[in-house]
């Protein structure tokens, strides 16, 4: 088994590879093929009945729990294959990534009354990780602000991190403007972060409502 984002030697041994009788070998990878591993060299002129292939994990252990690999002699059926597995990387952050719009509107203004909030579910090396479940949590109570569902203060909206590591819900305006917080917190532990940059507005000024005086 690797470690997330660990690598070893794989070691490949074969018979009747000499110098003056090399074997072409070709090297494939799930992961690898996906971006998330790199296998080096991928193709080998091997001149001895011992080689070995440099193995990097890249990140695939948040997306299968193994990699598949394959070797080939060039030119033949001959082939085997090899199950690695692999660690998946333990998530250690979760950030605020956008509001969508920044700013709405007084619930029946005429105006976009709805924003789409963000977040990003990261590990220790800064990248994403899918298939995480994210607990969403309205903090903001003023004029029966809202998000996915309907959903009010203290309620929890729990959904799963997409293949880019985010997750998003919708937040519905209420009667009064003001700022708006979502917290989103990784289930089942203490990682959490709020949003910021979102706010209801209470839309155009109206005629009979404004004065001047001096």
């Amino acid at each position: 088994s690797l470690s997330a984002y660990g690598q070893d030697i794989l070691t490949l041994t074969l018979t009747g590879a000499a110098v003056d009788s090399p074997v072409k070998l070709s090297v494939s990878s799930s992961c690898a093929a996906a971006g998330k591993a790199t296998v080096s060299p991928a193709s080998i002129s091997a001149t001895s009945n011992t080689v070995t292939l440099q193995y990097r994990d890249n990140g695939c252990g948040a997306i299968q729990p193994s990699d598949l690999l394959q070797v080939v002699v060039d030119g033949t059926s001959t082939a085997k294959q090899l199950t690695l597995p692999i660690d998946a990387p333990s998530a250690s952050s979760i950030a605020f990534i956008s509001s969508v719009p920044e700013q709405i509107f007084l619930k029946g203004s005429g105006f976009t009354e709805s924003s789409v909030v963000t977040f990003e579910v990261r590990d220790a090396a800064g990248n994403t990780l899918p298939n995480k479940s994210v607990d969403l949590k309205l903090l903001t109570a003023a004029g029966g602000v809202t998000m996915q569902g309907g959903l009010g203060v203290g309620a929890s909206y729990t959904t799963q991190s997409h293949a880019n590591g985010r997750v998003s819900v919708q937040v519905n305006s209420g009667t009064q403007p003001t700022p708006v917080r979502i917290q989103a917190t990784l289930s089942g532990t203490t990682i959490s972060t709020v949003s910021s940059n979102l706010s209801v507005s209470i839309g155009l000024p109206s005629q009979v409502n404004f004065s001047m005086s001096q």
